[in-house]
């Protein structure tokens, strides 16, 4: 999370080396409680660090399902995060 409340994702190869130009999306969701779904588009602001266009509206549990793409790169992730 950045100072704002975005979330923020490093997105690498599997030898470490960050993934440039990446296009990456997902959501979060509320695992507790009435379901809530948001849905996130993500920007680069440094190689390989994006961050959410904006913040989830709540604190509590958050599960969030990441997908990035690049023209070689495919890959999805589903992370449990707390927004305080």
């Amino acid at each position: 999370m950045d100072d704002a409340g975005r979330a923020v994702v490093t997105v690498a190869d599997r030898d470490g080396s960050p993934l440039r130009g990446a296009t990456v999306t997902g959501s979060g969701e509320r695992p507790l409680g009435a379901t809530e779904t948001h849905r996130l588009r993500f920007r680069e602001t440094a190689a390989g660090r994006y961050v959410a266009d904006v913040p989830l509206p709540m604190p509590g549990q958050w599960d969030l399902t990441l997908s990035a793409s690049t023209g070689t790169h495919d890959m999805a992730a589903t992370r449990r995060i707390i927004v305080h």
